[in-house]
């Protein structure tokens, strides 16, 4: 809920929300290891598709200077996928964009807009679905 409230209101994902969010990781694994042990395979692949993603991000923001989504979000998006595997973190993107999209481009009409809160209404969904 912080991360979303700091994203809204400056537009920026700080890395010492994101590090806490690592702490909360490593606390979660040393107590629940076998959950955490089952997903284990999934971080690695997620992990490349991330990187893949931020060096297209960085090709376009270089030459084009576009940017599509934010490092923070992408830091999130990693941190997601060590929380559910990579999957889910495809399912909470693909929810996350539909919502963003009904929402920014229907009801706000903004054309830059912040997609944190996006995505963490979409790993709340998933979480709780799943």
């Amino acid at each position: 809920i912080i991360i979303l409230n700091v994203d809204l209101k400056y537009m920026i994902i700080p890395d010492l929300m994101i590090l806490g969010l690592v702490i909360i990781y490593f606390i979660c694994v040393f107590t629940y290891k076998s959950y955490f042990n089952s997903i284990k395979n999934n971080i690695l692949i997620g992990i490349l598709i991330i990187f893949i993603i931020m060096s297209l991000h960085l090709i376009l923001l270089n030459n084009y200077n576009v940017e599509l989504i934010g490092f923070g979000d992408l830091k999130l998006l990693l941190i997601f996928n060590l929380f559910m595997g990579f999957e889910n973190v495809i399912l909470i993107l693909f929810l996350s964009s539909f919502i963003a999209c009904i929402n920014e481009i229907i009801f706000l009409k903004r054309k830059i807009f912040p997609f944190g809160p996006y995505l963490i209404i979409g790993f709340i969904i998933i979480f709780f679905i799943l």
